[in-house]
């Protein structure tokens, strides 16, 4: 049955998820063709900036605009088959509540995960022309320098730190989306605020961990010369990585007691 359940999910969102992101791959395949390629990194700067600058607002824009779908999918899905009118045949089906919220943490890691995929290459795509190459060679041993190792090295860090760790959003929003109902009015609202609020309140507990274990100080990004980005972000990714397992196990757990115990279909 959880097979089944996973299949069915993946099925349900794959139309708006490969359209979405079909479209985010041509449009990077374009610039990439029209803009890109066509750059001189050696021209003055002021014939560069507005070339790189409509690239980087155009993929801030659709970054932003994939993670969002990404999530609302993941979200709505969640919501609307167990929590929904929907959700009274999802509960006749012969499988437990906690077999319901693993199917749907599996199928929306899925998502999610491949979701960052296309985005990291979509981003190959724009950036790997020999143009750039030539580009980067010149700068490269400064970014070394600043990031402590090659900068293919810390984004391939950043892309599988992502990845692997993209489970504990998912496992967030269904936290937020359970707590809401909890409540007999307003509860995708409040699902919605309470998703925002534990979102703040990651960050301030991060924050503060890192502040108060002194892993993290003021004091290393006075001197630009000594700072190593790459040590920094591993300690990043050390607590971060951390805090964001413990979090959301209780989360999970909390989702999973709501599910069994506190039911509530409208």
């Amino acid at each position: 049955m959880l097979g089944k359940l996973i299949k069915y999910d993946l099925k349900n969102a794959a139309r708006i998820f490969l359209l979405v992101h079909g479209i985010y791959l041509f449009i990077c395949i374009i610039l990439r063709l029209l803009v890109m390629n066509p750059l001189d990194f050696s021209a003055p700067s002021r014939l560069l900036i507005t070339p790189l600058t409509l690239i980087v607002v155009l993929f801030i824009f659709l970054l932003t605009a994939m993670t969002l779908t990404t999530s609302l999918l993941i979200a709505l899905r969640f919501y609307r088959n167990l929590f929904s009118k929907e959700g009274y045949l999802s509960w006749t089906l012969p499988a437990a509540p906690s077999t319901h919220l693993l199917a749907k943490f599996l199928s929306g890691y899925l998502i999610a995960a491949a979701d960052i995929i296309i985005i990291a290459a979509g981003i190959l795509v724009l950036v790997t022309g020999s143009n750039v190459a030539d580009a980067y060679r010149q700068i490269a041993p400064d970014m070394e320098k600043v990031l402590g190792i090659t900068l293919g090295s810390y984004a391939l860090k950043l892309f599988l730190f992502t990845v692997i760790f993209t489970f504990t959003s998912i496992v967030q929003i269904y936290f937020c989306i359970a707590l809401g109902q909890l409540f007999q009015e307003h509860r995708v609202l409040l699902a919605i605020a309470f998703y925002f609020l534990a979102g703040f309140g990651v960050q301030i507990l991060t924050t503060s961990l890192l502040l108060i274990t002194g892993l993290i100080r003021p004091q290393m990004f006075a001197d630009s010369y000594s700072f190593n980005m790459g040590r920094y972000t591993d300690i990043l990714y050390l607590i971060t990585g951390i805090l964001s397992i413990i979090l959301a196990v209780i989360e999970y757990m909390v989702t999973n007691y709501i599910m069994k115990r506190k039911i509530n279909l409208i």
